[in-house]
């Protein structure tokens, strides 16, 4: 490639620009021909012979329809830190090192070549500052009052002589020199070649101005003035004269110097390049004196002070004495004149009227305007502010600071600090009132204690001995100061008590009890506690937001938001983080509940009588009244539901509006949603039932899985605990007593006494009370312990009215011998049976078998006989019996018995047989299967099916009769 450099030249010369132009023309190493219109990349390198880059730059252009390109060296991105105002060109000989990359994919640049910098046009223009300047002028761009605009600096880089948009300054060093060149000087030349006359002159100790006293026309002494509105008005700024010094600051409201050099000010230079130093400084609003701090400057005439001559030689006497660690007034105590002690007055607008400011004397210290301007008697009272006690005359021991600070005070023993704090107080003695207003209104109450903006403010005649601290702490309420009785409260806390008017509070936190109005013997702690409570009385809130809405009396609420929305329920105690917190809806109102734990009856609202105590136990009760909750969760779903106990873990969580439950141990009746007057004791005791009643259930996880069954009584561990194997649950009027007795069952009225989860066969004893059956599975004594039979009658036990006799046999009846009887055989006598001596009736057995109108009779001689109420006063639904042909499908059989002694030939049918046929005929077992058959009520069938042959028959004997009639015919007509 091929890069001609053309440097055009700079169009003016009135500031050097920081860069300088460079073009070339590119081209195609290979075909010499111009790069058109393509993207390049152009690197810069200025640098020394040694080839070490001082600055480096690149450049990304495109070249023009010529190949051109056209760059201005200085305004590239740079490489490095390096920056191009930076290069010193005077240092040595500089070079130009051009390199190019294309296409700009290309992974390096291509070195152009390199060539010594020469001058340019601006260099001509430093040249000419070599020689005699005939003008130099220097024009500040700067509008920083504190910045330069043309500095002369020592070699130690300070600064001798400075020019700043504002003035000139001239800084002289505070060093050791002491030479006739040391410091700044202004003089004058003299007649001859001699000494010039000094006229002004700066040291580092010393500033002299020497004046003519001759001169007496306008331009005599020594002044320093600046320029009017025009030229002819001249101001005088500083005037020293023979007779006088007067220094004139320029004091119109509209053009106060704001700025450190405003006013006047005499000052020092410290050792350092730093900020000079004030001495003493006139501005339009203050007058200052700065004295030396240096600890070394201990002299006796360090500092500041202004003393009197005595009459004789003897020392002088001080009046006024600043110094770095003190500032002391002298004043002769033995006066009592009016103008004893130390005092600072102003003028009045009426000539000869005086405005006190400050009076010291060794009674009574007022600093302020008009503080303590009535004081007549009082003494030893200290007020410091802008009317200050201003009304007090008689009051003693009163210290009292802020603006009108106790105005009004005439008594004694007053602590009033703040802005108009105790300011309508005059009677009212032993106050403390700090803050601005604080008891303003109080007039003749006595010992309060008020801290706080605003505290205290309507404390009134009878406001005695309260503690008010914060921000408008026990402010108080507007109305008839005499019913503002708010006395022996202790209130602390921003905008606690605020409308308070009550006696006996405690109230400490923010807003606590803000709007208490005459609500006593409250006691509230924790921010906004009891903060809506007017009239209640005999409450404690302790906690965040405890009672915030309270309004009612005799309530104890500890924890945060306990109780919060709890409007005129009494009686109430609710403890934990919002327990009983109720609804910000449905406010509580309920009374006499006692709540304990994290989210305890937290929706409590009017219920009434409960007991709630452990975390989120009785959680969503609303109306529930008379409850007992203890444990975790315990009764937590109850909303309506009354006079349930549940203790323990989630004791009957899930009651909502069921009633009268007793439930205690963990997960005791958890699932009881519905049920009601149950009675569970013992861990997971009733787990899943749900809706049963009347249930009691004794031990661990006993009728765990009852769900709808009502009227049991489960007693012993697991008893009934696994009825929900199958899917159901709902068995009632049943009783298991035992370990794990009756286990599976699933029926109701069942009994089962046991310790195991035998079931009906097995069990000790079984029963079943719909059907009056009781089963013993085991030997049954009376009157022995070893039976040795199913049953086992030991002798000598009488029932009844009978007896025992010789034989040893029990006799039942009146005796032995006479009317029906009953003889059990003990030994051989009567062995092989039972004697009845009589018929012996039996009524409601076996069900399917007997009815209530079906008797069975067995008489003396052992005959059984029976008879079945068959008349019209039993029956309805009275009609002729027509369907009998399933007669025709049963099929009689003969058998045998398996598993008997008994070997005869049995008649009869199966009864598999005839429940298909007809099973209304069939007796059924427990599990449905055919069992037995009922053989009478073949009878009525059997007998019309008679009756219907028996007309067959005849209407048959008729068709034989006519048939032998017409044979009898025939055979005499041949």
């Amino acid at each position: 490639m091929c890069l001609l450099t053309l440097c055009s030249a700079p169009s003016a010369l009135s500031q050097v620009p920081q860069g300088f132009n460079y073009q070339a023309i590119v081209r195609d190493g290979t075909t010499k021909q111009p790069v058109i219109s393509d993207d390049i990349i152009v690197r810069i390198t200025i640098e020394n012979a040694a080839e070490t880059a001082v600055y480096q730059e690149t450049h990304s252009l495109e070249t023009d329809e010529f190949g051109i390109i056209a760059i201005v060296i200085g305004e590239g991105t740079p490489a490095g830190t390096d920056l191009f105002g930076e290069i010193d060109w005077n240092k040595e000989q500089l070079y130009l090192k051009t390199e190019l990359k294309y296409p700009v994919t290309n992974p390096d640049f291509t070195g152009m070549g390199t060539a010594p910098l020469q001058s340019v046009p601006y260099a001509m223009v430093a040249d000419s500052l070599s020689r005699p300047l005939t003008k130099l002028s220097v024009k500040g761009e700067t509008s920083d009052m504190e910045e330069a605009l043309f500095e002369v600096r020592n070699k130690d880089g300070q600064t001798v002589f400075a020019v700043y948009n504002e003035g000139v300054r001239v800084y002289v060093s505070d060093g050791d020199k002491k030479g006739p060149k040391g410091g700044f000087a202004i003089g004058g030349f003299g007649t001859d070649k001699g000494t010039s006359q000094p006229y002004f002159i700066v040291k580092p100790d010393t500033v002299r101005v020497y004046i003519n006293k001759t001169g007496k026309g306008p331009k005599g002494g020594f002044a320093i003035g600046g320029y009017g509105t025009d030229k002819a008005d001249i101001q005088d700024f500083l005037f020293i004269s023979d007779d006088s010094v007067r220094i004139y600051i320029d004091n119109a409201d509209d053009d106060i110097p704001k700025g450190v050099k405003g006013g006047f000010a005499i000052g020092g230079y410290g050792t350092a390049k730093g900020k000079p130093q004030d001495l003493f400084m006139v501005s339009n609003d203050s007058v200052r004196v700065y004295i030396d701090k240096a600890e070394t400057d201990k002299g006796p005439k360090g500092g500041f002070a202004i003393g009197g001559y005595g009459t004789t030689k003897a020392e002088d006497e001080e009046y006024l004495r600043v110094t770095r660690d003190s500032t002391r007034v002298y004043i002769n105590e033995s006066s009592k004149t009016s103008t004893g002690g130390f005092a600072i007055n102003g003028i009045g607008a009426i000539p000869g009227t005086i405005t006190p400011f400050t009076s010291l004397t060794p009674d009574n210290y007022l600093i302020g305007h008009r503080s303590g301007k009535g004081m007549t008697t009082g003494e030893f009272n200290s007020f410091i502010g802008y009317e200050t006690g201003m009304e007090n005359d008689t009051g003693s021991y009163n210290t009292i600071l802020g603006y009108q600070s106790g105005y009004k005070n005439k008594s004694d023993f007053n602590v009033f600090l703040g802005y108009k704090s105790g300011y309508n107080n005059v009677a009212g003695k032993s106050n403390t009132f700090l803050g601005h207003m604080a008891g303003y209104l109080n007039s003749s109450g006595d010992n309060n204690v008020a801290i706080g903006s605003l505290a205290g403010y309507y404390l009134s005649a009878v406001s005695h001995s309260n503690v008010l601290i914060g921000d408008s702490a026990g402010y108080g309420s507007t109305g008839i100061p005499s019913l503002r009785k708010n006395s022996f409260n202790v209130i602390i806390g921003k905008g606690a008590g605020k409308s308070n008017i009550g006696d006996y509070n405690a109230f400490l936190g923010y807003q606590t009890g803000m709007k208490n109005i005459d609500g006593s013997s409250n006691v509230f702690i924790g921010n906004q506690s009891g903060f809506s409570n007017t009239g209640g009385n005999y409450n404690v809130f302790m906690g965040n937001l405890a009672g915030f809405s309270n309004n009612s009396s005799y309530n104890t609420f500890l924890g945060y938001q306990a109780g919060k929305n709890y409007t005129t329920g009494s009686y109430n105690t609710f403890i934990g983080y919002r327990a009983g917190m109720a609804s910000e809806t449905f406010f509580g109102t309920g009374n006499s509940n006692v709540i304990l734990g994290y989210n305890a009856g937290l929706n409590l609202t009017s219920g009434y009588d409960n007991v709630f105590i452990g975390t989120s136990s009785g959680k969503l009760t609303t109306s529930g009244f008379e409850n007992t909750f203890i444990g975790k969760e315990a009764g937590y779903n109850v909303t309506s539901g009354n006079s349930n106990v549940a203790i323990g873990f989630k004791a009957g969580r899930s009651i909502t509006s069921n009633d009268f439950n007793t439930l205690v141990g963990e997960n005791a009746g958890y699932s009881l949603s519905s049920g009601s007057k149950n009675v569970f004791f013992g861990n997971f005791t009733g787990y899943y039932t749900s809706s049963g009643n009347n249930n009691t259930m004794v031990g661990y996880e006993a009728g765990n899985f009852n769900r709808s069954g009502s009227y049991n009584t489960f007693i012993g561990y697991e008893a009934a605990g696994a009825i929900s194997e199958a899917g159901q649950g709902v068995g009632s009027y049943s009783v298991f007593l035992g370990y794990q007795a009756g286990y599976s069952e699933l029926e109701s009225n069942r009994l089962y006494i046991e310790n195991s989860q035998a079931g009906k066969y097995g069990a000790l004893i079984y029963g079943e009370f719909d059907n009056d059956i009781l089963v013993f599975n085991a030997d049954v004594g009376i009157n022995t312990t070893t039976p040795d039979y199913d049953v086992w009658i030991q002798g000598g036990s009488v029932s009844g009215s009978g007896y025992t006799d010789n034989r040893n046999l029990a006799m039942l009846g009146y005796d032995e011998y006479s009317g029906d009887r009953l003889v059990i055989n003990y030994k051989s006598e009567y062995a092989g049976g039972t004697e009845i001596g009589g018929p012996l009736k039996f009524t409601d057995t076996y069900d399917r078998v007997i009815t209530d109108q079906r008797y069975m009779v067995i008489n003396i001689n052992g005959e059984v006989g029976g008879y079945s109420s068959s008349s019209i006063r039993y029956k309805e639904n009275v009609f002729d019996l027509k369907d009998f042909d399933w007669l025709y499908d049963l099929r009689p059989v003969i058998y045998n018995y398996k598993n008997t002694s008994v070997a005869d030939l049995q008649y009869g049918l199966i009864a598999e047989e005839v429940s298909v046929v007809n099973p209304l005929i069939v007796v059924y077992d427990k599990e449905n299967r055919p069992d037995g058959l009922l053989y009478e009520r073949l009878t009525v069938p059997m007998l019309k099916a008679i009756q219907d042959q028996k007309e067959e028959i005849d209407s048959l004997k008729e068709t034989v009769k006519n048939l032998e009639a017409l044979v009898h015919q025939l055979i005499e007509e041949k």
